[in-house]
Parts: C-alpha cells; structure tokens; sequence
C-alpha cells in the first residue's frame, strides 16, 4: 500500500484547465492491481535514452532492406557483434547475438511497420547491468537517393553504470549508422 498527495484542478483531456479551483487531496493506503508495486517507485534504477541518427547516400527502401533483416548485425557492427541468430519473421521475430567478448543478448521484435520503415525491439536477456530496455530504428527518405537513418533507445539503469551503458550505446549506434554505406557498397 501506498500514500499520496496530489494537488489539481479539473481540465478537460487536451489539458486545458477548466476552472481555476485548486483540490488538494490526500489518499491512504492506495493498492495496486495491476502489479505495479512499491518497489517500481522505490527503485535506484534510473530513466536513460541515446539517439544517434545520420543522412545516408542510399534509397531508404534498400537501407531498410539491409536493416531489417537482422542476420547481417555482424556486418554493421563487426567490432562487436561475431553471428546473429534469427527465428521468426516481422512481429514475431526474435535474435541471439553473439558478441565478440563472448557474451549474448537475445532480443525480440515489439513492431515492425514496412511502409513507414520503423521497427521497434527489447532486450530480453543480457548481463549487462539494465533493465527495461527497448529501441526504435526508423529509416526516412530524404530524396531519391538520400535517407535519414534513426537508432533510440530507452532503458534503465542504475546511476553507478549509467555513464558506462550510455557510452557502450551510443558506441554502438553511431558504428551500426556509420558501416550503413560500407555494407551496402
């Protein structure tokens, strides 16, 4: 159970405050029931993002064709990533990474959109010391011949690794954007 204090005043969904009233109210004993707990408050794991993006000299219909399809992880990574493992296709895809150092990461596909070229993934298993982690690669084109390439990701971490994983990905981002015209050459 959980107390709280909130203070508001009635607005309508577009946020828009609909009288100038303030409520202050005071719950006791608020019970989750949607597994939400305490320690989902409580928790010394911190929020953190890295957005990396570059213009890449390729149709983005042929760059999302290479980055689609997960086998070739090796070839955009190679300083990191030794073989990828897939199973499934689109929605139901999922991988296995093997790294370099001996490590693996499985993943999986969240969504896949092939018309607006995005694709959206979790980590579900890693020892790397993070939790909740989810990313979004988009392909844009540009013109013709030209695409914005797009890598977010989003997880969790606690404050004595979080410099450490955010230089580990952004890392990794910025080799995957850089190896795009390499491979597709």
């Amino acid at each position: 159970y959980l107390s709280t204090y909130r203070k508001y005043a009635p607005a309508n969904w577009e946020g828009q405050v609909l009288k100038e009233e303030w409520n202050e109210q005071i719950m006791r004993q608020i019970k989750f029931n949607n597994n939400y707990t305490l320690e989902n408050i409580q928790s010394s794991f911190l929020e953190q993002a890295v957005f990396s993006s570059m213009i890449v000299e390729h149709k983005s219909k042929v760059i999302w064709e290479l980055l689609s399809d997960w086998s070739k992880l090796n070839q955009l990574v190679p300083e990191v990533v030794k073989r990828t493992e897939v199973s499934g296709k689109r929605q139901n895809a999922k991988w296995t990474i093997y790294l370099k150092n001996g490590s693996t990461v499985k993943e999986k596909m969240t969504s896949v959109s092939n018309n607006r070229r995005s694709m959206s993934y979790t980590m579900t298993d890693t020892r790397m010391p993070l939790k909740d982690y989810w990313a979004t690669i988009q392909v844009l084109p540009i013109d013709e011949s030209k695409s914005k390439v797009i890598f977010a990701t989003e997880f969790k971490v606690e404050e004595t690794n979080r410099a450490n994983l955010v230089d580990t990905f952004k890392q990794f981002q910025d080799a995957y954007l850089d190896h795009i015209d390499e491979v597709l050459e």
